[in-house]
């Protein structure tokens, strides 16, 4: 489904949340679109990252705790998403295979841009 045409949900942005490898976000319409950053009930991404140098952390204007300095160090990740998103659930196990889905064909261009050519089934397991 395009996300013009998704339900939106109210954003849950919570200072605690950030984009570690294995964060499960949802997807939203650009804030020049959508000011009160509503996520897409329909689209969703999970962070895969890299990792980041003190000058890279420094550039995203973001204050970060030490934990999160640290794990965007030494794991990896996307902090300039932070606080951008609603981050609603975590890949506790298989991160590998967040690799794996990262280096399958995507589409090249136009409104699916970066989506895989063929899809790919996720089965998720909730956990209370």
């Amino acid at each position: 489904m395009d996300i013009n045409n998704c339900p939106r949900i109210p954003a849950e942005i919570l200072p605690d949340k950030f984009h570690k490898k294995g964060a499960f976000a949802a997807a939203r319409l650009p804030q020049n679109v959508n000011p009160d950053r509503s996520s897409s009930g329909c689209q969703f991404y999970i962070v895969r990252g890299y990792k980041h140098n003190d000058n890279q952390l420094n550039s995203t204007g973001k204050n970060f705790t030490a934990f999160q300095l640290a794990w965007y160090r030494v794991r990896g990740d996307y902090p300039f998403l932070d606080r951008e998103y609603t981050i609603f659930a975590e890949v506790i196990e298989g991160l590998e295979v967040i690799d794996l889905i990262s280096a399958v064909e995507t589409h090249k261009s136009g409104a699916i841009k970066d989506r895989p050519v063929q899809d790919i089934v996720v089965t998720i397991k909730m956990l209370n």
